[in-house]
């Protein structure tokens, strides 16, 4: 994380006025907004009852918890602050424009947590498109789909499927380079190079004989065109 990266703020709660209003500090300034605006870091994930006061000014604004986040074990993977503070407008007003007072702090654009948390690994793009999709869940349905979604359903499968096209690729690279005589004929055993290579063997297709040679079918580039051609369209 770039020390020298904006921290942002913004209200991450819903529109006031309401009983409760959540306003989030994300970057490496966060720390030091906190103790200028409670005089003090609480300890790392603990609800703390705080005094929240413009430190321009010294007024007090409000009363609430404070809660602090460092990084990288975030939902930003930065530092976070959270304040909950009551959700009156001229509160979230006065806390707001506190915080804008601040040198290195700027309001946070659009969806700019979300992305934050992406571009340092805390969600990949599947979780992402989940938590847009939890927020405009309108039915059961679309709840518990897009639950699993942010949850990792789909990326975990996407990255199990990489795996095994990067496994294939390095595969398909490695008996390249085999002796054109062990890589076996119609009808015909051959030997594979060293027993390190089994494991390498065995996922390429090759199996084991009752006489402890290996063998593998025959095919050549046309069948490996036509895998292309039905997989891919190609």
């Amino acid at each position: 994380m770039s020390s020298d990266r904006d921290t942002i703020f913004a209200l991450s709660s819903g529109r006031p006025p309401a009983a409760v209003a959540v306003v989030r500090i994300s970057g490496p300034r966060a720390g030091l907004a906190l103790e200028a605006l409670i005089g003090r870091v609480p300890a790392a994930r603990r609800a703390s009852l705080a005094r929240v006061r413009d430190p321009a000014t010294g007024d007090l604004i409000d009363e609430g918890l404070a809660l602090w986040f460092p990084g990288p074990n975030s939902e930003t993977g930065e530092d976070i602050v959270e304040l909950q503070v009551h959700g009156g407008r001229a509160v979230i007003a006065a806390l707001l424009a506190a915080l804008g007072r601040f040198d290195g702090l700027r309001h946070a654009e659009a969806g700019e947590f979300t992305r934050r948390a992406f571009e340092n690994g805390r969600m990949d793009l599947t979780a992402v498109e989940g938590l847009a999709d939890l927020v405009a869940a309108e039915t059961e349905a679309q709840r518990r789909q897009a639950l699993l979604q942010l949850k990792g359903l789909l990326g975990e499968r996407a990255e199990t499927w990489r795996q095994r096209l990067v496994e294939a690729l390095a595969l398909v690279d490695h008996f390249q380079f085999l002796d054109r005589s062990s890589a076996g004929t119609k009808g015909k055993n051959a030997k594979v190079p060293p027993a390190s290579k089994k494991q390498a063997a065995i996922a390429a297709g090759w199996f084991l004989s009752t006489d402890d040679t290996w063998t593998k079918p025959y095919f050549d580039a046309g069948d490996l065109h036509d895998v292309d051609r039905r997989l891919f369209g190609g």
